[in-house]
């Protein structure tokens, strides 16, 4: 599989600032610091396509459509559309906490939630994002075992909704949406034929 850190160990930072919730927990501020490095750039194009397309699948899924029209015309959300330039910046957040969990945090993220849409200007049903974290090296089912559900929100226009406090609402409705996304995920890894992984997530 495509995925790997050299995209995102120089432009997601850590700002050192620290703030405190209502009930006393600590946050911590990252920040996406984009520079002008090609290579960093081309990485992270790399990076963010393969979440739609592999590049190991694209010359088939093409046809005679160049890479560069089938991705901008058929699988990316639309960038002159109503919808398109928000589902593009939520897929893209989403991404983010992804990158986050998996390169910084130990998770282990199964990357199928945005290869896995019908309509392109839409986001994709169920939980945000899904980690898994398993004390055993081997794989082997451990009553330390962990799950994560997260809740992504961005802010692509100007708008003064609150997105933070959206996260926190719609995190409500997770424990609800939590089993059909982890049944999505294990049958999505089925298909592949990546039996292993797949039992990973029948351990929840």
């Amino acid at each position: 599989m495509p995925w790997t850190s050299e995209h995102v160990e120089k432009w997601l930072v850590d700002t050192s600032e620290r703030l405190k919730t209502a009930d006393g927990k600590e946050i911590e501020l990252w920040e996406f610091r984009h520079a002008d490095d090609e290579e960093v750039l081309s990485a992270w194009a790399r990076h963010f396509r393969n979440h739609y397309c592999l590049d190991s699948d694209i010359d088939f899924l093409r046809g005679r459509l160049s890479c560069a029209d089938y991705l901008n015309n058929t699988i990316f959300p639309c960038q002159s559309s109503k919808l398109g330039p928000g589902i593009r910046a939520g897929d893209f957040g989403e991404i983010l906490v992804c990158d986050y969990l998996q390169w910084f945090l130990g998770f282990w993220l199964p990357r199928i939630r945005w290869s896995s849409k019908v309509v392109r200007d839409e986001s994709p049903k169920g939980s945000d994002v899904i980690g898994f974290r398993f004390d055993q090296e081997n794989g082997e089912a451990s009553g330390k075992d962990s799950l994560f559900v997260f809740e992504s929100k961005t802010k692509f226009s100007k708008s003064k909704i609150n997105r933070l406090q959206d996260a926190i609402n719609d995190s409500a409705r997770d424990h609800i949406r939590i089993d059909e996304s982890l049944n999505f995920i294990k049958r999505k890894l089925h298909e592949r034929r990546d039996f292993e992984q797949a039992r990973k997530v029948e351990r929840f």
